[in-house]
């Protein structure tokens, strides 16, 4: 039953992206259903392109190393999706930007590789310059919306 709900929600997508203005953004956050085709993300980034859109991926494995060839605008993966990827530790802030520049080399053409507590390397582009991002510290009240923190910055830099 999963299967045919993924099925009928990407195609309504699809639908939407057809009927929508152009030059919005697509971000795909989180994991796609259990036993869901893993070329699903690749075919969103190449609709959302096809009808005029940016694309932003959030998300790892499969799925991820398939989207890469459809050249999203934008993937944020952690340090664990990032060295399931790339099948590399990343030790350090180094490893981090080289592990960036790797993965705009194989389709991206930005990344921010998620550090948690430690921040986020930022590579805008193959050839360009990256970046480190560390984090302000701030007490936790909650763990809501911690995820989101850094995807409304990472958005603004996709459009």
């Amino acid at each position: 039953m999963r299967k045919q709900i993924g099925s009928y929600f990407f195609e309504r997508l699809k639908s939407c992206l057809l009927r929508g203005k152009k030059g919005g953004t697509v971000i795909a956050s989180g994991s796609l259903p259990k036993n869901a085709d893993a070329g699903r993300l690749q075919r969103l980034t190449e609709s959302a392109h096809s009808y005029g859109h940016k694309n932003v991926l959030d998300t790892g494995g499969e799925p991820m190393r398939m989207a890469l060839s459809a050249k999203p605008d934008l993937i944020k993966p952690n340090r664990d999706e990032t060295e399931g990827l790339l099948g590399k530790e990343i030790a350090d802030r180094l490893a981090a930007k080289n592990a960036a520049q790797r993965l705009c080399e194989m389709g991206a053409q930005s990344v921010v590789v998620s550090l948690g507590s430690e921040g986020f390397v930022f590579q805008p582009g193959m050839g360009q310059e990256g970046y480190y991002v560390q984090p302000v510290s701030v007490a936790a009240r909650s763990s809501v919306g911690r995820r989101g923190r850094n995807d409304g910055g990472v958005r603004l830099r996709a459009e």
